[in-house]
């Protein structure tokens, strides 16, 4: 990353933004669709990795927080379980349920 030379410029109001990504089975259909819905219904910004790889399964598990898929990373937090992942960008995108009594 360049950063252009200016008396104005404040290094330390500049942030590099990480892209939220999402990783699940390659081919596999089931708990990351509903979350890939709702990204792609509210514009919420990601990108998808298919993770194919059953050879290299054990090396990526240890890698990941609890070992399991799907898993969701930002610049803010890293999630494992379907419904938290739904409900972290529900409510990032505002669509969040306001009925649901644990709220």
């Amino acid at each position: 990353c360049v950063l252009p030379r200016s008396s104005h410029a404040n290094l330390t109001e500049v942030k590099i933004k990480m892209i939220s990504r999402l990783r699940y089975w390659d081919g596999c259909r089931g708990r990351a669709d509903f979350i890939r819905v709702l990204m792609e219904q509210t514009d919420f910004p990601y990108e998808y990795e298919a993770f194919s790889g059953w050879e290299a399964w054990p090396i990526e598990k240890k890698k990941l927080t609890f070992g399991t898929l799907p898993f969701f990373q930002n610049e803010e937090i890293q999630l494992n379980q379907s419904v938290t992942i739904l409900r972290y960008v529900a409510r990032k995108t505002g669509r969040e349920s306001t009925t649901n009594p644990r709220h």
